[in-house]
């Protein structure tokens, strides 16, 4: 495959641990020091420069979206949760505010699912891995419990069977796209969501 000279951009940028590109203008990306940057994804020079975001310390993991507008979550060395940018559309849920103008920690933020019941943690849980989408996100904590964020508890919480509740314990793995879910739990591959149009859940399943 030939690589076309005009469609490759260099980013200044160097000893990166993670990157996401979760909404038209902006990518993020995590450095060995736990510091984050971003760039303009609109790129028309050969070389873009990166900028450091200011209140982010000892990052290892970060994931990002677009509803309204980008916002951001990340996950530091000690396993706490943060988030910045725009929570108008409840992505990050009702607990926390609309507008975040600079980072901050969420740990008691994430909605905790049984039965029909929604709650959120009274002390602050330890987090090991996060997964963000428009709709909300998808948060997993070192004792391998998942937790939601943002219309994505709605999407499972009256449609959920005891099997269902159950997958959210010994979760491995949570990944999120648009207004779905995936998750692994038990070795089970589990999917939820509003958007099928393309067999993103499995072809044959039927949302309606």
């Amino acid at each position: 495959m030939k690589l076309l000279k005009n469609h490759h951009r260099k980013i200044a940028i160097r000893d990166v641990v993670d990157v996401t590109i979760g909404d038209l203008d902006r990518a993020y990306a995590v450095k060995k020091d736990g510091t984050v940057w971003y760039w303009n994804t609109n790129m028309k020079d050969k070389e873009t420069i990166a900028t450091q975001m200011q209140g982010f310390k000892d990052i290892k993991q970060i994931s990002s979206a677009g509803a309204n507008a980008p916002y951001l979550i990340a996950l530091d060395k000690k396993g706490n949760l943060w988030a910045w940018g725009s929570n108008s559309s409840r992505q990050l849920g009702f607990n926390v505010t609309q507008k975040l103008y600079k980072p901050l920690m969420i740990n008691r933020g994430p909605i905790r699912l049984s039965g029909e019941e929604m709650t959120y943690p009274r002390e602050d849980l330890v987090y090991k891995t996060i997964s963000a989408a428009d709709d909300g996100a998808l948060v997993v904590t070192n004792q391998n419990e998942m937790l939601f964020m943002g219309y994505g508890a709605w999407t499972v919480k009256f449609a959920s069977t005891k099997e269902a509740q159950d997958s959210y314990k010994n979760v491995t793995l949570v990944e999120t796209s648009y207004q779905n879910m995936y998750w692994v739990s038990g070795g089970k591959l589990w999917a939820a969501g509003y958007h099928n149009d393309y067999g993103q859940l499995g072809f044959g399943v039927n949302l309606k």
